[in-house]
């Protein structure tokens, strides 16, 4: 028989059942805490996230200048590939972005000037983000199943660049 077990067969030291109770009466009122924690996380507004990507990225005019490069092998447009999905990767980790089962996404395209088409803009910028944000583990691929669907939005500013925003959706 342990000493505290021999005090309370002895009738002393009634405060170790009072804390005891009181243990158990906090581990309660935790669950408690805990389980409407969890309620009000399951019927909170669906997980949105936005991504910042900096500067400027290539338009389709200059992807296809690159995939028709030196005889047309696309070693440019291979190279160009890589490094802006990289580029990418890099900033969706930097943002901390969490991962999602299936998104809809708006891109707010800030360009420098007016230069450049919209369409020309969003085209290939958006395939290299959609890739970097599936190697970032943030979208499980970037096909029918993952996206449900995107928009864009165009704008000028002197701070060019790329904001993304994720929203899961079921």
């Amino acid at each position: 028989m342990t000493p505290g077990e021999r005090a309370r067969a002895a009738g002393g030291f009634g405060w170790v059942e009072s804390a005891e109770a009181t243990v158990r009466a906090t581990e309660a009122r935790a669950a408690g805490i805990l389980a409407q924690g969890a309620a009000r996380i399951a019927a909170a507004e669906p997980l949105r996230q936005t991504l910042w990507i900096p500067d400027r990225l290539p338009g389709l005019n200059e992807v296809i200048a690159a995939a028709k490069g030196r005889g047309g092998r696309g070693h440019a447009y291979a190279k160009m590939k890589r490094d802006l999905g990289e580029f990418v990767w890099a900033n969706a980790k930097a943002a901390r972005l969490r991962p999602v089962r299936r998104a809809r996404l708006h891109f707010l395209w800030v360009e420098k000037d007016r230069r450049r088409d919209p369409d020309n803009v969003s085209s290939a910028g958006r395939k290299f983000i959609l890739d970097g944000l599936v190697k970032a583990g943030v979208l499980p691929g970037d096909g029918w199943a993952a996206i449900e669907s995107w928009s864009d939005t165009f704008t000028v500013d002197a701070k060019h660049g790329v904001a993304v925003t994720i929203l899961e959706v079921q």
